[in-house]
C-alpha cells in the first residue's frame, strides 16, 4: 500500500519583525520531498511562540484565538489534501491558495 504524507508546518520569522515587536507566522507544507512556504497573514510576539508545539502560549484571549485559527489554516490544508480524487497528483504549490484564510485570488496550479 502506498503511503502518502503531509507535513504541515507552522513557523515564525524572527528576521521579520514589525514595529509593534511581533513577527510573522509562516506555513511550510511538505510533500513528496517538495516545501512550499508562504506567510499566513498572522503574527504573534517571538516571546510567546512555542516552536515544538507550534502554537502561542500562555493562553489568553490573543493567543487563544491565534492558535484556533492556525488549527483552522491546518484542517482546510488536510481537507484540500486528502479529499482530493486518489489518482490525481497534487504538489505543494497546489494547497497554498487553502492556507491564506480563504483568500482564493491566490489559489494556482502549477
Amino acid at each position: 500500500m502506498n503511503k502518502t504524507k503531509i507535513n504541515i508546518l507552522f513557523l515564525i520569522a524572527k528576521n521579520r519583525m514589525n514595529t509593534s515587536g511581533k513577527c510573522a507566522i509562516k506555513c511550510r507544507i511538505t510533500y513528496n520531498k517538495q516545501r512550499h512556504e508562504f506567510s499566513i497573514g498572522l503574527f504573534t510576539n517571538p516571546k510567546n511562540w512555542s516552536s515544538a508545539k507550534q502554537q502561542a502560549f500562555p493562553l489568553n484571549i490573543e493567543n487563544t484565538q491565534l492558535n484556533t485559527q492556525l488549527s483552522l489554516i491546518k484542517q482546510e490544508i488536510n481537507q484540500a489534501f486528502f479529499l482530493r480524487p486518489p489518482k490525481i497528483p497534487i504538489q505543494t504549490s497546489v494547497l497554498y491558495g487553502f492556507g491564506n484564510m480563504g483568500r482564493t485570488d491566490v489559489f494556482r496550479i502549477i
